[in-house]
């Protein structure tokens, strides 16, 4: 994309390939379930027509979590951007509606932070007069404790937060079945991965047969992988 002005915001999409994901997280048929997260989650982004960038393993620097994660902030603000928008690839609730609110409180001046189930987050929109890195890097990031960590550091410093509602990620194979109280927001792809890791059984329990199969019918019927189609 050609540019002749630096957008002002910026979506950091800060996430594991799907190989390292699915061994990270030890979930059956992990690296498929990841593939297709991470390409829903690219979906969703393009239909904001927000710039973004993937930043996986390969691309991130630092030893810990904590020191990736700030490291690829500062580096943003520091290239020009004034306004970036954090998520990871493993939150299938997530919507364009989101990362537009996100934007527009972000221009406002407000913090913006979709809180995840789990106590962390699956969102985080942030102004560069926000940011302070040594900061960052003490939260105790991948635990429940982050989210309070971080909104008691916004509060001492009196930076207003607008909160996005709460969603589930994806960490373990029972939050897929937790996610599946809403199967709208899945991709048909990746609905299909999530009846073949589950089970029919699993499914019809929350649904019945018919409901599911209208989502996703060839999980069922398809005696091949269900990943190759």
């Amino acid at each position: 994309m050609h540019l002749s002005e630096k957008p002002h915001t910026l979506v950091l999409i800060f996430a594991h390939s799907s190989k390292k994901e699915a061994a990270l997280k030890g979930i059956a048929y992990g690296e498929e379930l990841f593939d297709a997260l991470t390409e829903q989650t690219i979906q969703t982004v393009r239909k904001t027509g927000l710039p973004y960038i993937h930043l996986d393993e390969t691309t991130q620097i630092g030893n810990s979590f904590g020191e990736r994660f700030t490291n690829a902030i500062q580096t943003l603000f520091e290239q020009g951007y004034e306004r970036i928008i954090t998520i990871g690839n493993d939150t299938p609730g997530l919507k364009a509606s989101h990362l537009h609110k996100a934007k527009k409180q972000l221009d406002t001046g407000n913090f913006v932070l979709g809180r995840a189930s789990d106590g962390g987050f699956y969102l985080m929109g942030l102004l560069k007069a926000h940011f302070d890195k040594n900061a960052f890097k003490k939260f105790s990031w991948q635990t429940s404790k982050v989210s309070h960590e971080l909104l008691t550091l916004l509060s001492r410093r009196s930076v207003d937060v607008f909160r996005l509602e709460t969603l589930f990620d994806i960490d373990t194979t029972s939050d897929l079945q937790h996610c599946l109280h809403s199967p709208e927001v899945w991709s048909a792809a990746l609905l299909g991965i999530v009846v073949f890791i589950l089970g029919k059984k699993s499914l019809d329990y929350y649904y019945g047969s018919n409901t599911i199969s209208s989502f996703y019918p060839i999980a069922f019927y398809n005696k091949g992988s269900p990943f190759s189609c």
